[in-house]
């Protein structure tokens, strides 16, 4: 979460939380925000894209009963503001 430059508050990444090594948490970024522009009034415009990268808990969400379609960790979303 952070606030943009249009002073709105935007989600900028979506990771996964692989473990802690050295007392440091490892991350695995699943989706970002990509700033494509600013409107005629300011607003920022972006989208969010998937970095191609599939969470490891994948698998046990499967086992529980969630199934989510691999396409989605492929899309690029246009955010409207």
């Amino acid at each position: 979460m952070s606030r943009l430059q249009d002073g709105t508050r935007k989600v900028l990444s979506i990771s996964e939380v692989l473990g802690v090594k050295d007392e440091k948490v490892d991350l695995q970024e699943i989706f970002t925000f990509e700033r494509i522009g600013v409107t005629d009034t300011g607003k920022v415009q972006g989208r969010f894209k998937a970095t191609g990268i599939m969470p490891k808990i994948l698998e046990r969400l499967r086992i529980s009963g969630v199934q989510l379609p691999p396409a989605i960790f492929e899309e690029v979303v246009p955010v409207k503001m």
